[in-house]
Formats: C-alpha cells, sequence, structure tokens
C-alpha cells in the first residue's frame, strides 16, 4: 500500500495531522504515515473522496473513511467497531506532485466510536 503515495508526493513532503498535533516529513515517513492512517487499523475500509476545492497548486478533498478497526490504529489495538470519519486534506502542489498536507479531522468523534473516549 505504501508504494501506492509515493508518486504523488514529493521527496519533501510535510504533513501536518492537526487533530494529533502531528508532523511528518518527507516522502517515504509521509507514505507509510497516510497507509497507516487510511489502511493500516481500518483494511477494507472504504474511502469517498469528494473535490472541496481546486486551484492551479492546491487541492482540498473531504474524504468519509468507513470502515472496522480490525488492525493497530496509531497505537491503538484493533477494537473490531465500525467507524465512520469525514475528514478534509488540503494539498499543496508543486511540479505535479503533493508538497504539503493538512489533515483535520475530529479526533474526540474518531475515539467515541472506538469506544475510547466519553
Amino acid at each position: 500500500m505504501q508504494g501506492q503515495f509515493e508518486p504523488v508526493l514529493a521527496p519533501d513532503v510535510v504533513i501536518h495531522d492537526k487533530a494529533q498535533e502531528t508532523v511528518v516529513r518527507g516522502q517515504a515517513a509521509a507514505a507509510e504515515f497516510l497507509s497507516a492512517f487510511f489502511r493500516g487499523g481500518f483494511p477494507g475500509a472504504e474511502v469517498t473522496a469528494r473535490v472541496a476545492q481546486t486551484g492551479a497548486d492546491c487541492l482540498v478533498l473531504a474524504l468519509t473513511l468507513n470502515g472496522f478497526q480490525n488492525g493497530r490504529f496509531m497505537g491503538i489495538p484493533p477494537t473490531g467497531r465500525a467507524v465512520q470519519l469525514d475528514m478534509t486534506l488540503t494539498c499543496r502542489l508543486r511540479q505535479g506532485q503533493i508538497y504539503h498536507i493538512t489533515l483535520n479531522y475530529d479526533a474526540a468523534a474518531l475515539l467515541r466510536q472506538l469506544g475510547l473516549a466519553l
């Protein structure tokens, strides 16, 4: 799965995960992060993408992930619980590759769905 992301990521790509206050730098680390986020914890999940906005150097995607947490996700052991997570990815583009991603989602809602928060 990791190899699916690398062709569109610039070597110096930076990901800001606003919900976790995490910064990931570099193509390999970013590909690993995206793979773990979208597939590692939720194998077989369906991700629906809608283009919210485009520009010459910017792409904003509205995504919905639907699946079950049957894999390890951000250090959380599998819970088997169903998850529906809405998020946005704001991507900055340079020479046909993504060099910056800002990822926004409701981490508290995700944790509640996993049975880990009030």
